[in-house]
């Protein structure tokens, strides 16, 4: 007789289960392709997310209404408020699927809320600024809060985009396409 042992028998259920956690496991893998385990996500949305999206209704409403008034027009011959009303509708039309899709995939991340508000103020600086210092200073500034601020760049980048981006849409739309906007303010 031989002193190697025999092995221990493994039984069926033992073999399922084993083979039921490497599938289980390659699946997950294969999809995620990464080493980190993956985030379990909450539904439900935080009270913030709810007022942004409340707003952004109430807002597509307001320029709704405001376009019509305008008048819509046809595309072959549109009036002052097609564009705007066309905008408004296909923000009414996705704001339930961002509702639904926020809820199911996303965890809130206050990042993203204050970035957003970076943007917001960034706009916000350009219209408060271009009555009085023209369309190349107010967009300078308002794109150097946007570039450095929300986007994080560099400020070498800042500078580039920030006094880059309103020369060349002057000379693409004030010069070329004749468009009608103050460039530098009256007293320059």
């Amino acid at each position: 007789m031989s002193n190697i042992s025999q092995p221990d028998r493994i039984t069926d259920e033992q073999v399922q289960l084993s083979a039921t956690k490497v599938d289980t496991v390659d699946k997950e893998s294969e999809i995620l392709d990464s080493p980190h385990e993956p985030l379990h996500l909450e539904s439900g949305s935080p009270i913030l997310y709810r007022i942004v999206i409340g707003v952004l209704t109430i807002v597509a409403l307001f320029l709704a209404v405001y376009s019509w008034n305008l008048g819509i027009g046809s595309f072959r011959k549109p009036a002052p408020g097609l564009w705007i009303f066309v905008v408004s509708l296909m923000i009414l039309v996705s704001i339930p699927g961002a509702i639904l899709v926020k809820e199911k995939f996303e965890v809130f991340n206050i990042a993203d809320v204050s970035r957003s508000v970076i943007m917001a103020a960034g706009l916000g600086a350009f219209v408060l600024l271009y009555p009085w210092f023209g369309f190349l200073i107010a967009g300078a500034v308002s794109l150097v809060i946007i570039t450095r601020y929300s986007a994080l760049e560099t400020w070498r980048n800042t500078w580039i985009i920030a006094l880059g981006t309103p020369a060349v849409l002057y000379v693409l739309f004030g010069v070329l396409f004749q468009v009608s906007f103050v460039p530098l303010p009256t007293f320059f």
